[in-house]
C-alpha cells in the first residue's frame, strides 16, 4: 500500500497535538514517555513536512505561531473524533476516560456526594476529577468539560448554567453568642467579613441590602472551603452559598442570619466546554448535572 505522502507523519502529529496541548516538551516527553530530543526531531518533521514554523520559541517556553495554533486546533479535533469513534467501535469494553475540572469546593460540598449516581447510571464513563482553582484551557484538552463559579462570561468557551446561588450571611452560634446578636443588614459591619476573591458576593448583597462596605474589616480567604472551615471555627461572618452550607445550616453549625436569600442576576455555577467540539461523553455528563442541579432548585423552593 502506497503511503500519503500528502499527509505528515501520524507520529509528528501525535507529538504535536502533546506539545500544544501541553504547551511543553518537557512536559510532552513525559506524557509520551520519550525524550525531549525525540520530541524536538518530531515537531521538525512536521514543520518540514508542512513549510512551516508551528512554535516561536523563547526564554521561557514556547508559543504557538498563527499557522501552528489554527493546525493545531485541527488536529485536536480530529484526534477527538478518532477517540469517539473508537469508543464506539469498542463498545463498553473500554470505559471512556472523562477529565472533569471542577473547584474544591464545588467538588467537596456538592458534586462528590451525587457522584456514585452517576457512575452507576453510566459504567461506561470513568470521570477524573482535577480539584483546582486555576481555570482549565478546554480548548488545548487540559480538560474535557469544567465546572465554574461566577457570571458565565468566561473567553472561548461554551457555558450553561448548573445552579443559580443564592447568597446569604452566616455565622457560627458560638461566634454570635461571643459577639452580640445581629438583627439588620448593616450590623455586620461591626465584625470581621471572611470572603474569597472573585466574585464580590459582599459586595453584591451589601448593594441589594443598601449599606456600603467601606471601611468594614475583611479577611480574603483563597478558597471557599477555606472560608467555610473559617466561620465554623468564629472567626467571623461568612457570605453563605446556599448550595454549599445547607449542610452545616442543617446540622446547626451554621446560622443563617437573616431569612432571605438573595439570588444575583446569573451568580452561580456553570458548565463549560471547549468552543467547537466536545466529547459524548462530556454531554452526558453536562445532561445529568443539569439534572440533578434541576432537584437542588426545587427542593429549596
Amino acid at each position: 500500500m502506497r503511503s500519503n505522502t500528502r499527509l505528515p507523519p501520524l507520529r509528528s502529529l501525535s507529538v504535536f497535538e502533546c506539545v500544544g496541548r501541553l504547551q511543553s516538551f518537557r512536559a510532552a516527553s513525559e506524557e509520551l514517555c520519550i525524550t525531549q530530543s525525540a520530541v524536538s526531531y518530531h515537531i521538525k518533521s512536521l514543520e518540514q513536512s508542512l513549510g512551516v514554523k508551528v512554535f516561536e520559541r523563547h526564554a521561557r517556553g514556547i508559543a504557538f505561531r498563527p499557522e501552528g495554533r489554527a493546525y493545531f486546533d485541527l488536529i485536536r479535533q480530529t484526534f477527538l473524533r478518532l477517540e469517539d469513534g473508537t469508543v464506539a467501535i469498542r463498545g463498553t469494553s473500554a470505559p471512556v476516560k472523562l477529565r472533569v475540572s471542577v473547584l474544591p469546593a464545588f467538588a467537596a460540598n456538592w458534586l462528590v456526594r451525587r457522584l456514585q449516581r452517576f457512575n452507576e447510571m453510566h459504567p461506561d464513563i470513568e470521570v477524573l476529577l482535577d480539584s483546582a482553582l486555576a481555570l482549565a484551557d478546554l480548548n488545548r484538552g487540559e480538560a474535557d468539560l469544567s465546572i465554574r463559579y461566577g457570571f458565565g462570561d468566561w473567553p472561548g468557551v461554551r457555558t450553561e448554567q448548573v445552579l443559580a446561588e443564592q447568597l446569604c450571611p452566616v455565622a457560627s452560634p458560638a461566634y454570635l453568642e461571643r459577639s452580640g446578636r445581629i438583627q439588620k443588614p448593616a450590623d455586620v459591619l461591626r465584625h470581621p467579613l471572611l470572603h474569597v476573591s472573585r466574585p464580590e458576593e459582599w459586595n453584591l448583597w451589601a448593594a441589594a441590602r443598601g449599606i456600603s462596605l467601606q471601611g468594614a474589616r475583611v479577611h480574603q480567604l483563597t478558597d471557599y472551603n477555606v472560608v467555610q472551615q473559617a466561620v465554623v471555627e468564629g472567626m467571623g461572618i461568612a457570605m453563605g452559598r446556599r448550595f454549599l452550607i445547607e449542610d452545616r445550616i442543617a446540622a446547626g453549625a451554621l446560622t443563617q442570619l437573616f431569612d432571605d436569600w438573595l439570588q444575583p442576576e446569573s451568580l452561580g455555577y456553570w458548565i463549560c466546554l471547549p468552543a467547537h467540539r466536545d466529547k459524548s461523553a462530556a454531554r452526558v455528563f453536562a445532561g445529568w448535572l443539569l439534572e440533578e442541579a434541576r432537584k437542588d432548585g426545587e427542593a429549596v423552593r
